[in-house]
């Protein structure tokens, strides 16, 4: 059994109450979607006398007794893919099915299924790269050489914690290629550059660059060439080119005498730059190309129209974003992806920087012709999340009364605005002058008066103690959703995918003609946020009247993209009323990082009871 069964399984014997998708995969270094495929397996090919069942509200579980534990050589999909490309780069020409049968021990049938899949992620991960089928002949891989290396590559998934691991994966799967001697050897190297730079070398971090040795070296030499053309202007420094080029001679030399062209050096260094061995401080020439300069001022100028924020005349936000897309634009392009561990995070805590994001990519899509993967569009979202930080907006006027001393007002009013970035005292008065109070969302006063007014009013400690702060989160949290939830829709339901739900509430809104919009948003990147909901919205501010909410409570758990689902949340906005846009985002962004929720929400009927519950949720 593998070690990440095993070890999973002893997560499971520990946690009897249930342990939780995220929490599996980060114990194990995983994506969640590898903790599915690993129970998956388990539970169809490994355990007898035991299942491991998914609860929404708990997370999986071991249930029964494990009597005993079928080893298997079963290879995964995965793992099959990898040695049907590997075989089939052996050659230019047509390979029949039965010839990869019988070199992989399969049946023509399972080598046909796989196959098919293969093209399908092709496709869906947009690779330049064909995998033919030719009737009565066979099968034939063709396309851009680098993108068929990416292409093996991205199925050979070790999942080690050590190096011995790591040597033992490459020699399993790479076995024809390599020797137990020379992979030691390519790993040290590589190990002892990460230590040159003050980096901790790990497995995953010296895979990609050990992969890519071993797949050139391989391809070199039976004379499959890269094709990449290189650009008139340098865009990387020569001291970069000089130390990529040292290390891939030396990585070379331990396989064959074989030397590597300028091609090969040119995107092996742009490797090297998207696994950050080299920082892009020391790496990128900053004579930035000024057509992808007016592209990224493009894009934020067209964010910026949208949204009603001024991304453009952020000079940091620009100059950032600039340099990230100038370093990685070359890698995105030869599709040299970087893991993104913060990614569910992100997703959760910033979740509207993360639209701005998805938005910003997309325009980069359209006008570089990119793939933008949503690990990298995840990094943009922090870009935005510090432009959101350093612009924060004070959407609710609030009005300050004191007791006595006029520099008690102040004093309050200035730990109000310290506490909550999206309060703005406009007004401080004392008791006579209450009256006097313009239109305001809330009173906060002294809790040495006592007075009437038809805005409502909280009395707290002229020092704000922590149960005073409690209390103004809760009536802001009531202040916001009330003034967004207003004609807003709430409905429970069971349906067969997200498609048909966000369909159906469309129509029960009365906005049938954002589907498309809303469809082509979740395509770019799913709108789960990786505990139990989704919040999908439209790609563009919808010419629509009012800002609403289509609330779905799910009966039964549903899957959304990779995750299960209780929660939907469709968000529809309006132009002038993006205030609001962020500021229930904010409100979101509690609600969906609580674990508790779930089991509440079957008690949820109407609209205040859903007020009641994220306001009181959010004091936690």
């Amino acid at each position: 059994m593998k070690d990440n069964y095993a070890k999973l399984l002893l997560q499971l014997e520990k946690k009897t109450s249930g342990i939780s998708g995220n929490q599996l995969s980060e114990y194990l270094g995983v994506s969640t979607r590898s903790v599915r495929n690993y129970v998956k397996d388990l539970n169809n090919n490994y355990l007898q006398g035991a299942q491991i069942e998914a609860s929404p509200d708990h997370g999986y579980i071991l249930k029964g007794q494990i009597t005993s534990i079928t080893e298997t050589g079963q290879l995964e999909f995965e793992q099959r893919a990898f040695f049907i490309l590997r075989y089939l780069m052996t050659s230019s020409q047509v390979t029949t099915y039965e010839d990869l049968a019988d070199q992989l021990h399969y049946s023509p049938q399972t080598v046909r299924n796989d196959i098919y899949r293969i093209q399908e992620l092709i496709a869906e991960e947009q690779r330049d790269v064909k995998l033919q089928a030719i009737i009565f002949k066979g099968v034939v891989l063709e396309g851009d050489e680098l993108a068929i290396r990416s292409l093996l590559d991205s199925f050979f998934n070790p999942n080690s914690t050590t190096f011995e691991q790591l040597e033992r994966e490459y020699n399993f799967y790479f076995e024809p290629w390599i020797t137990p001697l020379t992979i030691h050897s390519l790993l040290e190297i590589i190990r002892q550059e990460f230590t040159k730079h003050s980096l901790k070398a790990t497995p995953s971090l010296v895979k990609p660059i050990a992969s890519y040795i071993i797949i050139a070296n391989h391809r070199d030499k039976l004379g499959f060439k890269l094709n990449q053309i290189l650009p008139e202007t340098q865009q990387l420094k020569m001291e970069t080119l000089n130390y990529a080029s040292k290390l891939l001679k030396r990585g070379f030399e331990i396989f064959n005498d074989i030397n590597p062209d300028n091609v090969e050096t040119w995107c092996f260094a742009w490797l090297l730059v998207s696994q950050q061995l080299l920082t892009d401080n020391v790496v990128i020439n900053f004579e930035t190309d000024p057509q992808l300069k007016h592209r990224v001022q493009e894009a934020l100028l067209q964010l910026g129209e949208t949204y009603k924020q001024p991304f453009l005349h952020d000079s940091k936000l620009q100059t950032d974003l600039l340099l990230h897309v100038s370093r990685d634009m070359y890698p995105l392009q030869y599709q040299f992806y970087i893991e993104n561990s913060y990614l569910h995070h992100i997703k959760t805590d910033y979740i509207l920087a993360y639209q701005y994001a998805v938005d910003f990519a997309n325009s980069l899509i359209k006008s570089l012709n990119l793939k933008v993967p949503d690990n990298e569009i995840g990094y943009y979202a922090l870009h935005f999340a510090s432009f959101l930080e350093r612009n924060q907006q004070r959407s609710i006027d609030i009005a300050v009364v004191f007791a006595r001393r006029p520099v008690t007002g102040q004093m309050l009013a200035r730990r109000i605005e310290e506490k909550f970035s999206n309060v703005q005292v406009v007004s401080i008065v004392d008791t006579k002058h209450v009256t006097d109070i313009p239109k305001v969302s809330l009173i906060v006063a002294s809790n040495e008066v006592n007075i009437d007014s038809k805005y409502p009013i909280i009395y707290v400690n002229d020092w704000l103690d922590s149960n005073d702060n409690k209390k103004l989160q809760l009536q802001i949290s009531r202040i916001i959703l009330n003034q967004v939830l207003k004609g807003s829709l709430l409905i429970h339901g069971t349906f067969k995918d997200k498609k048909e739900l966000i369909k159906t509430v469309l129509h029960k809104m009365g906005n049938d003609g954002l589907y498309k919009d809303i469809i082509k948003r979740e395509q770019l990147s799913s709108t789960e946020t990786g505990n139990f909901a989704a919040i999908p919205h439209p790609m563009r501010i919808p010419d629509v009247s009012e800002f609403a909410l289509g609330i779905v409570i799910l009966d039964e758990p549903m899957k959304w993209d990779k995750e299960q689902v209780r929660l939907v949340i469709v968000v529809i906005p309006t132009h002038d009323q993006l205030s609001r846009y962020e500021m229930i985002f904010k409100e979101l962004q509690r609600v969906v990082t609580n674990n508790e929720l779930p089991n509440l929400l079957p008690n949820i009927s109407s609209l205040d009871d859903f007020i009641n519950l994220i306001a009181n949720a959010n004091q936690s």
